[in-house]
């Protein structure tokens, strides 16, 4: 789903039975459930000043409360942390952008609870031409929340928007199943004509057959399909307002989407609000507002949320034994498995982490046990590997050449030979900086050196890390689900036209071995295959894995939300944020 940085920073489980074999495949019209979640382009430095914003009352900064209740209104006031650095559903990556979107717009397909696709904007699927073709028949009379219809068209043009090499969005290659899509995405747009790139654009194989069916050919049958069809890249944007240039985003009123909610007012770094989209086919929100907010600082946060100022927040490691020991706050804990990979990201165009010692001295010199237990209070799961439980193929001895083995470490370390300086990059908050002390601890007394704490203010980080170019040496970041399959783990984030594109990593064996597990039918053969890529993963060391997720909020007890599942990172029920009331 989405990355998560430390801060925190997008595969989910279940595989998805194929249903290639059968010449036609009709999926019926099933109770609407669970909007699309989410997991970009590096940011432009001569993007326009976006429209100016409606007036809005203030709202906290870092270091000041959130405001009290509307009077009379339901409204559920969550703190969200990190600003988004991008809301184009075309270009995030990002937990905290993807939850945003996930209010806003709603995708061809859902999950439902159990995490298996369901209708969305579409009514149904039909799989043809033994798994190649993908038919979509939406509902009718669908809208947009100003009223305007919704088409085929218009999720057509979202799905070409995805692969465009001149946008270039950080989930571009998972459009590459489609046919065409592939070379319609990695054409140069600096050496290709403009006039070759609309043809390659016309070429990509997916299209509106009229306003309420779209059809989507594959390059090849991949069973996961379904899983892509429901991602915030196909949200269906509307053209007009991405027209109004490359920060079209930044402005609510531009947010014009086809979802449960309705962006109201999105003041930078303050507070987001979103009402009830009556043009909305769904359930009907039982709330009259959802308001997010984005402190940073747990100290701040979690006073605020004791003072009454906030009925959700995330439960930092840093405040769980306080929160435990606390005759109230103790019955308001809702902890539940998460579905995220937390770990060492190496950048290996930057010195020093173009060594694999290095890298593997990075993996070997820090106790994972030891930052779980002390750092994060035991809120998480020591980890070597990269696919966390739950996904098929889940391999729990994976990365056994990273174990923590500080005299290895330093062998290593002392084999690459490097006496430069080495920055820890991370976000300037304390609680992440505590986090950060920690680990260069562990490398000065397991490595033998000193090295330099590299604070960046969250949204910025964030941005850095989405462009090789000044994505830093050294990360703690992550991985959570988007959907259940290891495909999501391995060939989205691994392929070399994929993420690994930030880390300076191309395999090319990796590639084909991944690409094979694809369209593998057998599904232990696959599983197999996708492992294997996997440990082809770690004894590289492109990434060091630390720990699995647990996901843990404060939610007060007036606050009702639906059944939780390992997808909802941001606040529980927010797979399906319509179900969130209040109590009476």
């Amino acid at each position: 789903m989405r990355r998560l940085t430390v801060l925190f920073a997008l595969g989910l489980l279940v595989y998805l039975t194929a249903s290639c074999g059968a010449p036609q495949t009709t999926h019926p019209q099933a109770k609407q459930e669970a909007p699309a979640q989410a997991t970009s382009v590096p940011p432009s430095s001569e993007a326009p000043k976006p429209a100016a914003p409606q007036a809005q009352p203030a709202a906290p900064t870092q270091s000041s409360a959130p405001a009290a209740k509307s009077s009379g209104a339901s409204v559920i006031r969550i703190n969200i942390g990190t600003y988004p650095d991008n809301l184009d559903p075309q270009q995030m990556s990002f937990l905290n952008e993807i939850q945003h979107a996930s209010l806003i717009y709603e995708g061809l397909l859902n999950l439902d609870t159990n995490l298996k696709p369901i209708p969305g904007a579409a009514e149904k699927w039909d799989v043809l031409d033994g798994g190649k073709t993908y038919r979509f028949t939406l509902r009718k009379g669908l809208k947009y929340s100003d009223g305007q219809p919704l088409s085929a068209k218009n999720f057509e043009y979202a799905f070409k928007r995805a692969a465009d090499p001149l946008l270039g969005g950080q989930y571009q290659s998972s459009t590459y199943d489609i046919e065409g899509a592939e070379a319609y995405g990695t054409a140069d747009p600096k050496t290709t004509a403009p006039e070759k790139l609309k043809e390659l654009r016309d070429k990509m194989a997916v299209k509106a057959l009229d306003d309420t069916t779209l059809e989507i050919r594959l390059a090849k049958p991949v069973a996961y399909f379904p899983y892509i069809a429901y991602q915030w890249f196909g949200f269906p944007v509307r053209e007009d307002m991405v027209a109004k240039g490359e920060t079209w985003w930044a402005d609510a009123r531009n947010q014009i989407g086809n979802g449960p909610f309705i962006m109201t007012e999105l003041k930078e770094k303050e507070l987001a609000r979103f009402v009830p989209n009556p043009n909305w086919h769904g359930e009907k929100p039982q709330v009259d507002e959802i308001q997010f907010r984005y402190i940073t600082e747990s100290r701040v946060y979690t006073e605020a949320y004791k003072n009454g100022e906030f009925d959700i927040i995330l439960l930092a490691a840093e405040e769980l034994e306080t929160a435990q020991k606390d005759p109230v706050l103790s019955k308001e804990i809702v902890r539940y498995p998460g579905s995220c990979t937390q770990a060492l990201f190496f950048n290996m165009t930057r010195a020093p982490f173009d060594k694999k010692d290095v890298r593997l001295a990075f993996a070997k010199g820090i106790d994972r046990e030891a930052y779980v237990r002390d750092i994060l209070r035991g809120l998480g799961v020591v980890t070597t590997a990269w696919m966390p439980p739950g996904i098929p193929g889940y391999n729990k001895d994976a990365g056994a050449n990273l174990k923590y083995d500080p005299a290895a470490g330093k062998a290593a370390w002392q084999r690459a030979g490097y006496s430069g300086e080495v920055k820890l990059t991370h976000a300037s908050t304390s609680r992440i900086k505590t986090r950060f002390e920690f680990i260069a601890g562990q490398l000065q007394q397991n490595l033998g050196f000193t090295p330099v704490l590299d604070p960046v203010e969250p949204t910025t980080l964030t941005a850095l890390q989405k462009n090789i170019e000044t994505n830093p040496p050294v990360t703690l970041s992550g991985w959570c689900a988007d959907y259940p399959d290891p495909q999501n783990w391995l060939t989205a984030y691994w392929r070399s036209t994929a993420y690994a594109r930030r880390y300076g990593y191309k395999n090319a064996d990796l590639d084909k071995l991944m690409d094979a597990a694809d369209v593998e039918q057998n599904a232990d053969k696959r599983y197999q295959m996708y492992q294997q890529a996997e440990k082809t993963l770690l004894d590289d060391v492109v990434v060091s894995p630390m720990y699995n997720t647990e996901n843990a909020f404060l939610v007060k007890p007036y606050v009702q939300y639906a059944k939780t599942t390992s997808h909802d990172l941001s606040f529980p029920g927010s797979f399906e944020p319509w179900k969130l009331a209040i109590k009476k």
